[in-house]
């Protein structure tokens, strides 16, 4: 695999590769072998093998291999995506600046999202983030910027707007016990990795 791109080149193709990621929605076969394994509780694993991060994936999704510079993808057969970018940690640019900008490109009239629903700071793997969700006619989304000492990660969870209640505890599943690579910072305890909870029904 290809490293992922650095933010040391300009915020503009940093947001161009995630507007990738988000129009990214069709699957493609066959699952990665390099950087899958199972955990203790046959739980599939993802690490990432330049950053070195870790997070589940769920039961009946897959990970297809990656292509420079495309982000990491888990295709679900449920009916949503989720993708993740990494890139070297931005020294000019807070996590706030960086999701202002994503805003600018995205959200509003004519663009992908008609409006933006939530926005909170939050704590993934012990290291600070910002969450924030948004809504279109056709898609929801729910975007969480995580930023480590060597590196900041992306994930989008992307579903239709009428799964979005049903599905979103398999990404707060996904987040729950996402692993920073070595040298991000504050950690949590690594911890046996339990099975998603059921689809919410609606």
């Amino acid at each position: 695999m290809s490293s992922p791109s650095s933010f040391a080149k300009p915020i503009s193709r940093f947001l161009a590769v995630l507007l990738t990621a988000l129009v990214c929605l069709a699957s493609s076969g066959g699952a990665s072998r390099a950087a899958n394994e199972k955990s203790p509780g046959d739980i599939l694993l993802y690490t990432d093998p330049d950053r070195g991060y870790s997070l589940p994936i769920p039961p009946g999704a897959d990970v297809p291999p990656r292509t420079a510079p495309g982000p990491v993808r888990i295709n679900s057969r449920k009916g949503y995506v989720v993708t993740v970018q990494a890139a070297d940690a931005s020294s000019s640019a807070s996590l706030a600046d960086l999701l202002a900008r994503f805003e600018a490109e995205n959200l509003g009239q004519g663009k992908r999202w008609d409006h933006k629903v939530a926005g909170r700071p939050i704590v993934v793997g012990g290291l600070p983030g910002i969450d924030a969700t948004y809504v279109s006619t056709n898609t929801r989304a729910r975007v969480v910027m995580i930023r480590g000492a060597r590196t900041d990660h992306v994930l989008i969870f992307m579903v239709a707007p009428d799964r979005f209640q049903e599905l979103a505890g398999e990404f707060e599943w996904i987040l729950t016990y996402f692993e920073p690579g070595p040298g991000e910072g504050r950690q949590k305890t690594a911890a046996r990795v339990a099975a998603p909870p059921a689809a919410v029904v609606p």
